[in-house]
């Protein structure tokens, strides 16, 4: 670490700023975060990750788009202050940080961010928008590779795993009859579904003979996916119940397919790191703990869904367990959790309502550590009031 200052000849006036050399190679294979048999590992012990969804305090209050990714741009990224704010959560205890990735021209920050995190011995797991498992095209992949370039990522134990995409399972499956944008819902995937579905039976007439059901066709002519009562399942389940075997099957093949490309690629730049992916709540139109679970490291379930009841804190508990066994025993980080502090009648928060955090997040803690969990990201760091979600974790 260095310290160039600049005084006036007067004396009146002077500015300093450190700078440091770019960590260059690659770290010892031992010191990178393993997992396997259920834990990670570090060195041949158990590893635990102690993590937060990370901003730094100086994004309290801002817009969205100042905040989400902008905090690491030239005339945002203030180091001082980001140590400062790592300082205070080492000293709580943490020892891992969930951040977001915000693009090119963000390289040299972002490796410098990396510097002081692994000075003070935090870890960090990597989102990267440009490794979304949906999107492999060939300016997602030449953004990956820069990512790489610029940060010298793949060399830094720092880095101890990365998040590909966030809460898929919130919208690739979902109902594509609302008018949402381009590239979300089910009709995105017709024409593989009628592929898939032509592959399997032969012909689409004779899967609607199987089916005894006939989902219908699009504007385009090709196979439409079944309607979403027949994934919500409280009407005539009968009738749903082997286009929807069907179909279930087909977003496994489909998933499964996307993530093994994307752990080959992946993984031929960054071999010593761990992937996986927030898998966002649990809904009906979900495939995250199916099709992609063979091709992830570890698991990232989010729980906003658990109420503040000791039902609620079994529930923890029993999703743990449910995710530990279904994915044949990998590491469990739950990625998202919380309560909104943010009081709307008074438009404010409030001592009963942080303290109601406190007991949520020590009830979440509590239930999850019993049933095994690995790691906890609760949300978010900074604090204070959220203008685009109206809330205040």
């Amino acid at each position: 670490m260095w310290q160039v200052a600049v005084t006036l000849d007067d004396g009146a006036d002077r500015i300093a700023h450190e700078f440091a050399l770019a960590k260059e190679g690659t770290d010892p294979r031992e010191d990178f975060i393993t997992a396997k048999d259920g834990d990670f590992w570090l060195k041949g012990r158990k590893w635990y990750s102690v993590s937060i969804n990370f901003w730094p305090l100086y994004s309290a209050a801002t817009e969205r788009s100042d905040y989400w990714d902008m905090w690491q741009r030239d005339g945002y990224y203030s180091p001082n202050l980001v140590r400062k704010d790592l300082e205070s959560f080492k000293r709580l205890g943490g020892n891992t940080i969930s951040i977001q990735y915000g693009g090119n021209g963000c390289g040299r920050n972002v490796r410098d961010l990396y510097r002081i995190c692994r000075e003070l011995g935090i870890r960090v797991n990597q989102s990267l928008a440009a490794a979304s498992p949906f999107d492999r095209s060939p300016r997602q992949q030449a953004d990956l590779r820069a990512y790489f370039a610029d940060t010298g990522a793949a060399g830094d134990a720092t880095v101890f795993a990365y998040d590909t995409v966030w809460e898929p399972g919130n919208y690739v499956f979902r109902d594509s009859m609302k008018g949402q944008g381009a590239g979300f819902g089910r009709d995105r995937w017709n024409a593989d579904w009628q592929a898939w579905t032509v592959e399997q039976f032969g012909s689409v007439e004779r899967a609607v003979e199987v089916w005894g059901y006939d989902p219908g066709r699009d504007a385009k002519g090709v196979l439409r996916s079944p309607p979403q009562v027949a994934f919500v399942g409280r009407e005539e389940p009968e009738r749903w119940r082997k286009v929807m075997a069907s179909y279930r099957r087909f977003m496994d093949n489909l998933t499964s397919r996307k993530w093994a490309v994307l752990r080959r690629e992946l993984g031929a730049l960054a071999p010593n790191q761990l992937q996986s992916f927030r898998q966002g709540n649990t809904l009906p139109h979900d495939f995250a703990l199916t099709g992609p679970m063979r091709h992830i490291d570890f698991v990232m379930p989010e729980g906003y869904s658990f109420a503040d009841t000791d039902a609620d804190e079994t529930a923890i508990g029993w999703v743990t367990r449910y995710v530990d066994a279904y994915s044949g025993r990998k590491p469990i980080l739950w990625s998202e959790f919380g309560r909104n502090a943010w009081d709307a009648s008074s438009r404010t928060t409030s001592p009963r309502t942080l303290r109601e955090c406190a007991v949520y997040s020590e009830r979440f803690y509590r239930a999850g550590l019993l049933a095994g969990a690995n790691g906890f990201s609760p949300w978010w760091f900074t604090g204070g009031y959220r203008t685009d979600e109206r809330s205040d974790y």
